[in-house]
């Protein structure tokens, strides 16, 4: 049996030595060995930031973040080959680019997709751009983020949109995390003005936003504090803190990268069963931190997983028995076995700034 994944991959300078073509690579995972190969690559996208899909949905959404971001739709095809790894005939993944619309908007970082709507967080402008995703994707709303928590700070001197999760149970209600703000927004379809429905201190950063999909609470990863923040969902009207915890400190998460200057929170997952919450550091430290999530909603440290590289900006849980940790500076792709009382490193795949996954089928 195989799994397969769509990686997209940082194409253009600062983050490669010259502009490279392709954004967009697959990969198969043998979910009997954990052993990873490349498949395919495709030239079509760039600069790759993101990508979304709905289950059961042939359609693929990849945005390319870009001084003018671009969204790219492909329609997901499956043909029968045979497999290099065991000689025998499997189905697989082959993309089709349908369409593409650019906009001048900087740093698209992260899509949603419901219905017939993509949503996408720009980071650069500040923007939450909403996409009709059929026929040419036009752009039916444009909402401008307005404040920061600091115009003399590094970081949040301007508004910063890092996700744009759609709020269960409400359509056409989406949840922004803004990084510049210390802020998360409600933002609604066809509505011009932000709702703040929940603001921290100065120095949190919120990066992304998880809504559990049986429990009333969510899952924040703060970028710039390093923490997990388990939030209490009030309908569509607030997000209260119920806990926060620290993302560093534990047994086993070590200084991997003497050179770095920074120390900062990344992504964020749930197991497949729902029962841990698992998040990535990036910067000194290099690892995936693993809580597990009590009856009561609350998280306890369970344990830490290698990164196996350096600046683990993305990773993939499969079946509860692997995470593939994407290392944006060490180029590559490194699969743990995670099913065994320690984690155990049982591949790995080179491949140039590697910073986000999809699932395929």
């Amino acid at each position: 049996m195989s799994a397969f994944f769509a990686i997209g991959r940082y194409t253009h300078p600062p983050h490669t030595a010259a502009p490279q073509k392709d954004g967009i690579h697959i990969v198969r995972l043998d979910l009997e060995s954990g052993k990873l190969s490349t498949i395919s690559r495709f030239d079509e996208a760039q600069n790759v930031s993101f990508f979304a899909t709905a289950p059961g949905s042939d359609l693929l959404f990849a945005i390319s973040e870009l001084p003018n971001s671009v969204l790219n739709r492909f329609r997901l095809r499956w043909f029968d080959a045979r497999s290099t790894e065991t000689g025998k005939m499997e189905s697989t993944p082959l993309l089709d680019l349908e369409a593409r619309s650019e906009f001048d908007d900087a740093g698209a970082c992260y899509i949603s997709f419901t219905g017939n709507t993509a949503a996408i967080a720009c980071y650069d402008s500040g923007v939450v751009r909403l996409f009709d995703t059929t026929d040419k994707m036009a752009s039916k709303q444009r909402i401008k983020l307005l404040e920061c928590t600091d115009e003399l700070s590094e970081r949040q001197e301007a508004p910063h949109a890092h996700c744009a999760v759609p709020w269960p149970g409400n359509p056409g209600v989406y949840a922004v995390a803004d990084l510049g703000a210390d802020r998360i927004y409600k933002i609604t379809d066809g509505v011009s003005t932000p709702e703040v429905v929940l603001q921290v201190e100065p120095g949190v950063g919120p990066r992304l936003l998880l809504f559990h999909p049986d429990r009333p609470i969510a899952f924040l990863v703060a970028e710039l504090s390093n923490e997990l923040l388990v939030l209490d969902v009030d309908g569509t009207n607030a997000l209260k803190i119920r806990q926060r915890v620290s993302l560093i400190g534990y047994p086993d998460s070590t200084v991997s990268d003497t050179t770095s200057t920074i120390q900062n929170a990344a992504h964020i997952a749930l197991s497949k069963d729902g029962t841990r919450v698992i998040a990535s550091n990036r910067g000194k430290i290099n690892d995936i931190v693993i809580f597990t999530l009590s009856a009561e909603n609350t998280v306890e440290f369970t344990g830490i997983v290698p990164a196996g590289g350096i600046f683990p900006r993305s990773f993939e849980v499969v079946e509860d028995k692997y995470i593939i940790v994407a290392n944006q500076k060490s180029a590559s792709l490194v699969v743990y076995a995670v099913n065994g009382p320690t984690p155990v490193a049982v591949s790995s795949l080179t491949m140039e700034t590697p910073i986000a996954f999809q699932r395929l089928g």
